[in-house]
């Protein structure tokens, strides 16, 4: 078994069975987001936006241990590029996204 921790995480979206483990999917609805949760606290993990021909073209990440604050990835094809900062539009979205969702968690 490797190193690496497994997190426990869901995705909410459009056309994505509840119980759906499987990795965040390049392709989805057109025109549609895709936000993956921690399921021990309920925050936020990631946003990943498809555009008009349902491919992914961006994730928007809340920090973790290589990138200590909120950034984006670009996506061409199923590459993900290296993070960079949040434009004024994208950090706006990610916020209120932030915000959008309540779990049983989240007096922490």
């Amino acid at each position: 078994m490797s190193g690496k921790k497994k997190y426990p995480l869901f995705h909410v979206g459009k056309n994505i069975p509840k119980n759906d483990k499987r990795n965040t999917p390049f392709v989805g609805e057109p025109n549609t987001n895709l936000d993956t949760y921690d399921k021990r606290n309920g925050k936020l993990r990631r946003r990943r936006k498809f555009g008009k021909d349902g491919r992914a073209y961006l994730d928007m990440d809340a920090p973790h241990i290589s990138n200590v604050h909120d950034h984006a990835h670009d996506i061409e094809g199923s590459v993900r590029m290296t993070g960079r900062s949040l434009n004024k539009k994208e950090r706006r979205e990610f916020n209120k996204a932030k915000r959008k969702r309540r779990f049983w968690n989240d007096k922490k």
